[in-house]
């Protein structure tokens, strides 16, 4: 049953992250879809994020939520050195949230 209950929880999780990311105009009568420059790259125990500025955090949470690795980015370090076991993971970056599956 607990599992069950994971399980429900972690599908509920993804599909809030999965919605696109829509903003709307001032006037409130449209709505955009606005197209991300964000790139999240996980390879063998290196996390690549590109398309960032100087200085974005950078946090990567397991799908219950727990922060499992935290970091700001340089002008020179946008990778970064994580291992992560078997699982689909969230990545924050700044205020734009992208999922990985490491497999």
């Amino acid at each position: 049953m607990k599992h069950y209950i994971k399980h429900i929880i972690s599908v509920a999780v993804v599909m809030c992250l999965t919605i696109s990311s829509i903003t709307a105009n001032a006037a409130g009568k449209e709505d955009e879809v606005r197209e991300s420059s964000l790139i999240v790259n996980y390879d063998s125990g290196r996390l690549t994020v590109k398309g960032v500025e100087e200085h974005t955090r950078v946090e990567v949470s397991n799908m219950l939520g727990v922060k499992v690795y935290t970091a700001v980015t340089t002008q020179d370090k946008t990778d970064f050195n994580i291992f992560l076991r078997k699982g689909l993971y969230i990545v924050r970056v700044g205020a734009e949230v992208k999922r990985i599956v490491v497999k």
